[in-house]
């Protein structure tokens, strides 16, 4: 079940970035604008404007301002993480006390 729903959302990311989807769409619009049998380009007459499906296929994923802040926000956790912490002396007894005669 959970193998089944990864290969359909892997394949929906798929077809959704290589521009499939649009392009059915559009073709789906345009056949029903003019019937069949008329050839087609992409970016024919579809008025996009008031076609919720391409409002949604050509929105932005995230704001392209926020990208560089989290790209330099990475850089600099990155070199933060490799900054080494200093090394604190401590004092290592010559001998322990608690240790009996040594055993022959």
């Amino acid at each position: 079940m959970t193998r089944s729903i990864s290969i359909l959302l892997l394949t929906l990311f798929a077809a959704i970035s290589t521009g499939a989807v649009s392009y059915l769409h559009e073709r789906m619009e345009h056949a029903g604008a003019t019937g069949p049998g008329v050839s087609f380009t992409v970016g024919d007459d579809h008025d996009q404007a008031t076609c919720i499906l391409c409002a949604t296929l050509h929105m932005p994923a995230i704001s392209t301002g926020v990208v560089p802040l989290l790209i330099c926000l990475g850089l600099l956790i990155a070199c933060l993480s490799q900054l080494t912490s200093p090394l604190i002396s401590q004092h290592s007894p010559l001998f322990v006390d608690c240790r009996g005669p040594p055993a022959l």
